[in-house]
């Protein structure tokens, strides 16, 4: 308590004595606090990431930070401001061939540099290609110019350079390192990039820490200057200029990729090193506005995922403003990069229960994606889109991105958005009684593409597929079909916390409601190792999502729902009211209005106060001569048929 109390007083005298200086040296000394510790410099400097002083220095700072800067306010003003939020309307690359005159003018340009002699020239036009070629996913082409341009880096270019320019070797073989490391990515090769990305790194002359002391002391420095800029003054923005602002924002694309890269095998410590790190770069020279977009959506995702709320939605508007300050003509891909980041910043917003606003920048996101052929942006965001618009019961305009999304995977030759359509249209039917087409329908996917799914580039759509189907036989006492699909998902699990994908926590949710329905099954028929089976599962994926609710709070309602369904089915009932109350409050408090209905409707149910025709609608509508259309939800003035859980017949 003592040293706490020393320490406010310390941090107050540092601020009186800071407050009265004028504005320049104020300046002046804000720009010191944010120098100290470069990380070329810090990396000798032996601290361990575990201590606990270490920590509070770093929080504290942060706190100040946000106590006492007008941009908190400023932050807080802008957060929910619709207007801040640019659509780029005027742009439209539907019908753009850029691409490939550009190919064919590099072409020529390479052969012409070739007979002239004209090495500089030469150098840049194969890098310059070679990132067309990545940009077009033309990666063999790639490898190939790449190969040839290290090859004359190391004869040609070396042999001839000037005295007093052999820095320009190191960085010259920089880029092409990280451009073969880009299209090693593309190829699934991700150790090989990583090795290419770090020696890229050494050649800038910025090595990639690979102790944890080294990493923790350079992160709390760069964050330290990062707070800086989110909660003061913007004292490190555009103060690189020409050759120095260039350095900075290849540095910035080369851990862009490598934080991509750490976030795809699951290293979010060196994640979040790269992250900082490339913003901090990219906002040193504040010139090129694709490599900002990349690193304001990078980091965004990894504050989100160590639960930093506060500093995430600092990031969202500071993004949000920089779109927004874009006045000159915007290329395809500066819009692929505002793709990327409108998508994180919806996803963000989504996992914190802002349903509304993430519906709104949702749209705007896949209108600019289908402007630049961005499909793989768009089938990552319209699951999420659709599973927001349910929650706020906007069915009919869910359906609609649903048939967007039907439109897209059929040009794609994943079947990720294929299975993604399926297993929606049979969520659609398992949250509101309405069918978009019919099951068997859906099942025939499985009888098509046989017991493996190709699935390469997202597998969380074959786990949602497997899951649905289970869940629906199993609601609808199918028990043979239920046993089939049940050894699909034998292997589903979940990490817990943030550590794994939306869609795969919502996958855990309808994986938890039909555990708890098999164990209602099962205890029905006094079936004791089935029913401790099932018992095990449901008790391991509680804890688990227990954690995760503390970060995706979205997810909140229906957590509390079901488990208050399960204290019911082991007969605690008062704890089952109990939380049946707390999931509605949660429903009212995140906008939910699909749960909040269904939490109505499971108390009435548990009251004995529903009637027979609500208790059974679901149920009754899932025969196929029986089915009620999506259509009908306007003539039924929007009415939802929720599922009435089951109870145990020995209640």
């Amino acid at each position: 308590m003592k040293t706490k109390t020393r320490r406010e007083r310390a941090s107050r005298r540092i601020h009186k004595s800071v407050n009265n200086l004028d504005v320049q040296k104020k300046s002046s000394v804000y720009s010191t606090a944010a120098s100290v510790g470069s990380p070329s410099r810090s990396q000798n400097v032996t601290m361990s990431t575990g201590d606990s002083r270490y920590s509070n220095v770093r929080r504290t700072s942060t706190d100040i930070l946000k106590q006492h800067c007008v941009a908190v306010r400023t932050i807080k003003r802008l957060r929910f401001r619709n207007s801040l939020t640019k659509t780029f309307s005027y742009a439209d690359f539907s019908n753009c061939q850029c691409p490939q005159i550009l190919a064919s003018m590099y072409n020529q340009l390479i052969e012409h540099c070739e007979g002239s002699d004209l090495k500089d020239k030469l150098m840049d036009a194969m890098l310059e290609y070679a990132y067309l070629c990545i940009m077009s996913y033309n990666i063999p082409q790639a490898i190939k110019i790449l190969k040839r341009a290290l090859i004359f880096l190391e004869t040609q270019v070396t042999a001839d350079i000037e005295d007093g320019t052999e820095w320009k070797i190191p960085l010259i073989r920089a880029k092409i390192e990280a451009l073969v490391g880009r299209c090693k990515v593309e190829l699934g090769e991700v150790v090989e990039a990583q090795q290419l990305f770090m020696k890229a790194m050494v050649d800038y002359g910025l090595p990639f820490p690979t102790s944890a002391i080294s990493e923790g002391w350079i992160i709390g420095r760069l964050i330290l200057q990062q707070n800086l800029v989110l909660f003061c003054r913007p004292i490190n923005v555009g103060i690189k200029q020409g050759y120095e602002a260039e350095f900075c924002d290849e540095v910035s694309d080369c851990l862009a990729l490598m934080c991509n890269l750490f976030i795809e095998r699951n290293m979010w410590r060196q994640a979040k090193l790269a992250a900082v790190w490339s913003l901090n770069k990219a906002l040193h020279s504040d010139m090129d506005f694709f490599t900002l977009c990349n690193a304001y959506a990078n980091m965004i995702q990894v504050a989100h995922h160590f639960g930093n709320q506060s500093v995430c939605i600092a990031l969202e508007v500071h993004a949000l403003r920089l779109c927004h300050r874009k006045k000159t003509n915007v290329e395809p891909q500066e819009l692929k990069g505002v793709a990327k980041l409108y998508g994180t910043i919806f996803c963000a917003r989504f996992l914190r229960s802002e349903i509304e606003h993430s519906i709104e920048l949702g749209f705007v996101m896949l209108r600019i994606s289908s402007t630049i052929h961005a499909v793989t942006y768009s089938l990552q965001a319209m699951p999420i889109l659709i599973q927001a618009l349910i929650m706020r019961k906007r069915i009919m305009e869910a359906v609609t991105v649903l048939f967007e999304l039907e439109y897209f995977a059929e040009e794609d030759i994943d079947n990720s958005g294929r299975t993604w359509y399926y297993s929606l249209c049979i969520g659609i039917h398992l949250e509101t009684g309405y069918t978009v087409i019919p099951f068997h329908q859906c099942e025939r996917l499985f009888h098509i593409e046989g017991e493996t799914m190709s699935t390469v580039r997202d597998p969380d759509a074959e786990k949602r597929y497997f899951t649905v189907m289970w869940l629906w036989a199993i609601r609808n006492d199918d028990w043979e079909s239920a046993a089939l699909w049940h050894t699909k998902i034998k292997n589903f699990s979940i990490a817990g916390g943030d550590q794994d994908s939306i869609a795969n926590i919502f996958t855990a949710l309808y994986l938890l409601e039909a555990l708890l329905i098999y164990m209602v099954g099962k205890m029905d028929r006094r079936n004791i190792d089935a029913m401790s089976n099932a018992y095990k599962e449901i008790s391991m994926l509680l804890k688990t999502l227990e954690k995760t609710i503390k970060v995706v709070k979205v997810i909140a309602p229906r957590f509390y729902h079901l488990k208050a369904y399960y204290k019911y089915i082991r007969y605690e009932e008062n704890s089952a009211m109990s939380l049946l109350r707390k999931a509605k409050n949660c429903a009212i408090k995140y906008e939910n209005m699909l749960e909040e209905s269904w939490v109505e409707h499971s108390e009435k149910a548990w009251n004995n106060n529903l009637s027979a025709v609500n208790a059974e609608f679901w149920t009754e509508h899932c025969d196929p001569t029986n089915i009620i259309d999506y259509h009908e939800i306007d003539a039924n003035n929007g009415r939802i048929g929720h599922y009435t859980l089951p109870t145990p017949l020995y209640i």
